[in-house]
C-alpha cells in the first residue's frame, strides 16, 4: 500500500490549454484525427516540461473547450499519446 502511495505521488502531471484539436495534431496533415501527424510544437512543449521536472511518471492533463467534447476523439488521442516517448 505504501509503494502505491509512493507512486502516486511520484507522478507530475503537465497541464497543457488547447483551442483546437490542431494544437496536438499537425495543421499541415489532412488526414482524420486517428492518422493524422502529431504537432512537433505539441510535443516539443512536453519534452520541455517533462525535463523540467524529470522524477518519476507524468500524467498528460489537457484543458480544451467544451466545444471539443467528443468521446470517441478523446478515446483516440489518449491512444495516440500514450504511444509517444518523451524522454531525454
Amino acid at each position: 500500500m505504501l509503494e502505491a502511495a509512493q507512486r502516486l505521488k511520484d507522478i507530475q502531471q503537465i497541464s497543457i490549454a488547447i483551442d483546437t484539436w490542431d494544437d496536438i495534431f499537425s495543421d499541415f496533415d489532412p488526414r482524420p484525427l486517428g492518422e493524422r501527424a502529431v504537432s512537433e510544437d505539441f510535443i516539443n512543449e512536453l519534452k520541455k516540461r517533462y525535463l523540467e521536472t524529470r522524477k518519476g511518471s507524468f500524467l498528460i492533463i489537457i484543458h480544451a473547450p467544451i466545444s471539443l467534447k467528443d468521446e470517441k476523439s478523446e478515446k483516440m488521442i489518449i491512444q495516440r499519446l500514450n504511444g509517444l516517448k518523451f524522454y531525454g
